[in-house]
């Protein structure tokens, strides 16, 4: 197995960010905001039979078929040399033995001959190889799993290119040659100038297209309904003096006002019909009263909204784990594939919407490939009041915004691309400086033949919510007392650079990267 890691982007001044937030292909590839890792078979595996194997012995089926296959020419060979070159008479044990021996060698020996090559080819072309980062296999795995699941996104990562003093540099985990790098030329190749160069998965993209034509992404009246439902949600809450959850997801539930808002709105728009997941209670702080605990059910885990999410984080913190782990995963899970369960919990939600489609002839497709992570989610408030001056003034206090309100505000998209809050590096010089010339430092959504179809979709549902947040409500503010403990950023963080250093908030990751604990706002209604 090979993998490749290629740059997804990076920040406008040259600031690392990391974050999973992928979609699978043919073997496999993973996704990071900052780096993309492309898993690929070095030739292709017969197919075994159809019946279902568990991972473990369908990985050491895989495995024995690889390492035989090349062994059927080298046998009679052996067997001809012994009898007509070499006269040995080897009996045929010796033979087989003899055979796999040479196959396990040149099997071991590979990284030594693809080194002299690489080391060869570069000579030539008056190159350097990238630096091999020499770690310890396990400790280097540990280290990365602990990122994923309690740590800080890409930690490791970040780290070993400051070690190394590169953008771009190689590493080993298990049988895998892996390459990082953090290059935005290397994703202007991968995803635009050299792109048939590159294997991909599945290529669904006209199945998908006729879901994002103009007019379905810019059915506003989606965007409304869900938008009011959720804010008059958000008033009724605040009104208590209780702050609300403002992230987008916690521990795989929908407890949150924004992810309601987008699976609804999504899933109105994908289904024609959504789960309904607004209708059910908002949470309350961890450390509220135990009176107002007894107002939220427990029963309310229960939602299908929550069933259906639960399930998909689920699979995606598998997923992410298996990115991590390598090729060898399988053998963690040995006699039993754990996402299929959560398979079938998703399919279990999604087949009745394909069966209706099917029953009234319409093309149906679920599979965007894309997934908008956490986009509505952080809003500052040292630029709430600009924002909210602009929409005051291009939209008003009460009108829906249009498709061409949303063109126009400028700062909007600005606000939305920020990974730092520095909306005007989107609108100043530094947009000429860095964007312009080299587009591919920030692609949230990929580029080139493989951009997200549903980008504007994404782009006028997050513009929409957020004119219709700041046409009602100000002065927003974070409640660090109503999170979970475990979303307490980690004392030693404290001081470091950039915004591993500066965040009060705690990230966690899966495929794509939420917040620990619940992102906990208070803000003030707009008085009529």
């Amino acid at each position: 197995m090979c993998l490749r890691f290629v740059p997804l982007s990076g920040s406008l001044e040259d600031e690392p960010r990391f974050d999973f937030h992928s979609f699978g292909a043919k073997g496999l590839i993973v996704e990071l905001n900052g780096f993309r890792c492309h898993a690929e078979r070095p030739f292709p595996v017969p197919a075994l039979p159809t019946m279902s194997l568990p991972p473990g012995p369908n990985f050491i089926a895989r495995s024995l078929i690889d390492f035989l296959l090349p062994c059927i020419p080298i046998y009679p060979t052996l067997a001809l040399a012994n009898t007509h070159l070499l006269d040995l008479s080897l009996p045929k044990g010796a033979l087989v033995v003899s055979t796999l021996v040479l196959r396990l060698g040149y099997i071991l020996s590979q990284p030594w001959v693809d080194e002299y090559k690489n080391s060869k080819a570069a000579r030539a072309h008056g190159a350097i190889l990238v630096p091999h980062v020499k770690e310890n296999h396990f400790k280097l795995v540990k280290a990365l799993l602990h990122d994923l699941a309690n740590g800080y996104p890409c930690d490791t990562l970040g780290k070993l290119s400051e070690k190394y003093q590169s953008p771009t540099y190689r590493l080993s985990i298990g049988l895998d040659e892996v390459y990082i790098t953090i290059e935005p030329d290397h994703i202007k190749s991968m995803l635009a100038t050299e792109f048939d160069a590159f294997e991909k998965g599945w290529f669904h993209r006209s199945i998908t297209r006729p879901f994002f034509t103009r007019d379905r992404v810019t059915d506003f009246d989606n965007f409304e309904r869900h938008t009011q439902e959720a804010l008059k949600r958000a008033k009724a809450r605040l009104a208590k003096g209780y702050p609300i959850d403002f992230q987008d997801m916690v521990d795989g539930q929908t407890q949150d006002l924004v992810a309601r808002f987008t699976l609804d709105s999504a899933t109105e728009f994908l289904f024609n019909h959504d789960f309904h997941s607004l209708d059910a209670p908002l949470p309350y702080p961890a450390q509220s009263s135990s009176k107002s605990q007894k107002d939220y059910p427990q029963s309310n885990a229960d939602h299908p909204s929550n069933l259906f999410v639960e399930a998909l984080v689920t699979s995606q913190e598998i997923i992410a784990r298996r990115g991590t782990i390598g090729g060898i995963w399988p053998l963690l899970e040995f006699w039993g594939d754990t996402v299929v369960p959560h398979r079938k919990t998703l399919d279990h939600f999604v087949q009745p919407f394909l069966e209706k489609g099917l029953r009234e002839k319409e093309t149906r497709a679920a599979d965007s490939e894309e997934y908008k992570g956490a986009l509505l989610d952080y809003l500052h408030p040292d630029i709430e009041q600009r924002l909210r001056q602009e929409i005051l003034e291009k939209v008003g206090s009460e009108r829906s915004p249009t498709i061409e309100d949303i063109r126009e505000l400028r700062y909007l998209r600005a606000f939305l691309n920020a990974l730092e809050f520095d909306p005007d590096r989107f609108l100043d010089e530094r947009l000429h400086k860095y964007l312009v010339p080299n587009p591919f430092i920030f692609c949230p959504f990929n580029a080139g033949p493989r951009i997200c179809p549903g980008q504007q979709f994404a782009y006028n549902e997050a513009s929409f919510f957020l004119i219709r947040l700041l046409q009602q409500f100000t002065s927003f503010s974070l409640d660090e007392n109503a999170r979970t403990l475990d979303g307490t950023p980690k004392p030693e963080w404290a001081g470091l650079a950039g915004p591993q250093g500066r965040d009060r908030i705690r990230f966690k990751n899966t495929l794509t990267m939420y917040v620990r604990g619940g992102l906990w706002v208070r803000m003030k209604e707009v008085a009529a």
